[in-house]
């Protein structure tokens, strides 16, 4: 090997190895750290699921994830002095001693979507019920 190739190769050596030991060629995960994975079902008055997503967020509250489906789950929502509460999903409107409610798994939700912060791992249970 020629002195010019010695010096090529002991220069893409050195340069290879600044190059990993600052990390540029690193590829950043940390943004993903904050990322939560949860599930979203809803159920119609018959208790029928008629919506499931599986999804990721970096959203803090539920009532953000929510805003960010808006348009698949046909949000409606009202701001009341408890904070916000769903007026309608799926075209299916609260009414005639009927609510929109939410479970956490299976356990009932006793604050309100905006206040709820999310946690990974969970699944959010939306059912119209008939309050007696």
């Amino acid at each position: 090997m020629s002195k010019k190739c010695k010096l090529c190769f002991l220069l893409i050596c050195i340069f290879g190895f600044v190059f990993v030991a600052t990390g540029c060629g690193k590829q950043n995960y940390e943004s993903n750290s904050n990322m939560l994975d949860i599930t979203i079902n809803i159920y119609d008055k018959q208790k029928l699921k008629i919506y499931s997503n599986d999804l990721e967020t970096n959203k803090e509250y539920l009532s953000d994830v929510l805003d960010d489906l808006a348009d698949d789950i046909q949000l409606k929502k009202e701001i009341g002095d408890y904070g916000t509460y769903i007026v309608s999903l799926m075209g299916i409107d609260q009414g005639d001693g009927y609510y929109w409610i939410y479970y956490i798994g299976d356990k009932y939700a006793s604050i309100g979507v905006s206040e709820y912060e999310i946690k990974d791992g969970e699944i959010y249970n939306f059912y119209i019920e008939k309050y007696e």
